[in-house]
C-alpha cells in the first residue's frame, strides 16, 4: 500500500510539473519583456495648436486670457506585449520651465484630449491633472495618465509690483468699513430711540453689506481649492443680492410712509424679510441649479463678466435700480402734494433722498468691484476702495441724520 501511495504521489507531482511547464509555454516569463518610455519635448507646439478648450468647466477652469506658457511634453510607453493603456498605477510628475515668467498667473495643468470633438482635432483639458508645485521659473504637474502635457496660464499683471500696495489699500479700506458697519449695527440694536420699522430695515441693510464685504475680503482670492472658491462665489452672489433687496425694501417703505394715512413704521415685517432675505436666496438657488460651474475661476471667486451667469446677478440689480428710480419719482410727487398739509413728513423726504443716493452709490461701488476683479486695470481697484469707504460713511450717517431730523421737524399744532 505504501508503494502504491508513493507511486501515486510521484505521478501527481509529475502531472503538476508538466501542467506548470505547459503554462509557462503559454505565458512566457514577464522578465523577458522590454519596456521603453519615450518623452518628446516640443518647445513651440503649444502656440501652433488650435485654441480649443474642454467645454466642461468642471474639468477645466479656464482663465480669462489663456496661453500655453510651457513646452508641450509628450509621453508614451511601449512594450513587447503592445502599447499599455494610458492610465498609470501611480501618478507621474512632469516639471516644466516656464517660457515667460513675467505677467503670467494662475497655472492650470492640462493635456491634449483627442476624444474632445471640437473642430475635429481635440482640445486642452485638465482631467486627471493637478498642480503639484510652483516657483518663479518652474512648474510641476501631477497626472494619472500619459499623453501630451502642458501648462495653461493667464496673461495678467496681478503679480507685478503694484499688487502689494493695492492689497494694502483694499484690505485697509474694507477693514475700516467692516468696523464702522459693525459699530453701526450694534448701536441700531441697543438704542431704543431707533427702534422702528425704518431703522430695522436699515439694520438689515447694514448686516447684508457687512457680510458682503466680509466674504469679499476673506474669500475673493481663495482660488487654490475649487470647491471652496465655488462656495465663496455663491455666498457673494447671495449677500450682494440681499444688499440690493434691502435697498428696495427701504425705498418701498419710505414711499408707503409718504402715501399711506396709517402709521406703518411699527408692526410686523414678515413681508420685508421675505423680500430682503428670501427672494435673493431663491434667485441664487436657481442660478446654482442651472449653472453651478459658473461660480469661481482661476483668477477670483466670483462671477465672470464673460459668462452668461453674470446676468443672474446684474439682471435683478438693474431691475431694482429701475424700480427704485420710479418709486423715488412717485414719492417725490407725493411729498410735494402733502407738504403743505403736514410738516411731519419732512424727515421722511430726507430719508427718501438719502436712500436713493445710497442705492446709486452702492451700485457704483459693486460695479467697480466687479470690474476690478475681472480686469487688470488698477484704477478700478483703487476706485473700488474709495467708493467702499464712501458708501459705508454714508450708510453709517443715515440713522443719526434721520433721528435728528425727526426730532427737529416741526409738527402741526393740535386744535
Amino acid at each position: 500500500s505504501n508503494q502504491n501511495l508513493s507511486s501515486k504521489v510521484n505521478s501527481d507531482v509529475l502531472s503538476a510539473e508538466s501542467a506548470f511547464a505547459k503554462r509557462k509555454k503559454r505565458h512566457p516569463d514577464d522578465s523577458t519583456h522590454h519596456t521603453v518610455a519615450m518623452v518628446i519635448i516640443y518647445r513651440s507646439l503649444g502656440h501652433l495648436l488650435p485654441e480649443n478648450y474642454d467645454p466642461d468647466r468642471r474639468s477645466l477652469r479656464l482663465p480669462n486670457r489663456p496661453i500655453i506658457n510651457t513646452p508641450v511634453v509628450s509621453t508614451a510607453i511601449h512594450s513587447d506585449g503592445g502599447l499599455p493603456p494610458n492610465l498609470v498605477e501611480k501618478p507621474i510628475i512632469v516639471e516644466y520651465a516656464m517660457l515667460e515668467t513675467e505677467e503670467r498667473t494662475k497655472p492650470v495643468c492640462v493635456f491634449w484630449n483627442h476624444s474632445i470633438t471640437i473642430g475635429g482635432t481635440g482640445a486642452w483639458s485638465s482631467r486627471g491633472c493637478e498642480l503639484f508645485s510652483r516657483n518663479q521659473s518652474h512648474i510641476a504637474c501631477q497626472c494619472n495618465h500619459i499623453t501630451s502635457f502642458a501648462v495653461l496660464m493667464d496673461i495678467s499683471k496681478r503679480e507685478n509690483g503694484e499688487v502689494l500696495p493695492l492689497k494694502i489699500v483694499t484690505y485697509t479700506t474694507i477693514s475700516i468699513s467692516l468696523v464702522a458697519l459693525l459699530i453701526t449695527f450694534i448701536l441700531l440694536v441697543l438704542i431704543r430711540t431707533l427702534r422702528s420699522n425704518l431703522h430695522s430695515i436699515h439694520k438689515n441693510l447694514v448686516a447684508a453689506l457687512f457680510f458682503s464685504e466680509l466674504v469679499f475680503l476673506i474669500g475673493i482670492n481663495q482660488t487654490e481649492n475649487p470647491f471652496v472658491c465655488t462656495v465663496i462665489a455663491i455666498l457673494l452672489h447671495y449677500v450682494y443680492m440681499s444688499t440690493f433687496a434691502w435697498m428696495f425694501v427701504e425705498q418701498l417703505h419710505v414711499y408707503r410712509m409718504l402715501t399711506e394715512v396709517r402709521n406703518i413704521n411699527f408692526g410686523h415685517m414678515r413681508f420685508y424679510y421675505v423680500v430682503g432675505w428670501g427672494i435673493p436666496a431663491i434667485i441664487t438657488g436657481l442660478a446654482v441649479g442651472l449653472d453651478p460651474q459658473g461660480y469661481g475661476n482661476p483668477d477670483f471667486c466670483w462671477l465672470s463678466v464673460h459668462d452668461t451667469l453674470i446676468w443672474s446677478f446684474a439682471g435683478p440689480i438693474v431691475i431694482v435700480v429701475v424700480i427704485n428710480t420710479v418709486i423715488f419719482i412717485l414719492a417725490m410727487k407725493a411729498s410735494c402734494r402733502r407738504r403743505q398739509r403736514s410738516f411731519e413728513k419732512t424727515g421722511v423726504v430726507s430719508v427718501l433722498r438719502t436712500a436713493f443716493l445710497l442705492l446709486l452709490l452702492i451700485s457704483a461701488t459693486w460695479l467697480l468691484g466687479l470690474m476690478a476683479v475681472n480686469s487688470d486695470v488698477m484704477t478700478f481697484h483703487y476706485l473700488f476702495a474709495i467708493f467702499s469707504c464712501l458708501q459705508v460713511s454714508w450708510m453709517v450717517s443715515c440713522p443719526w441724520q434721520t433721528l435728528g431730523e425727526h426730532a427737529a421737524a416741526p409738527r402741526p399744532l393740535k386744535t
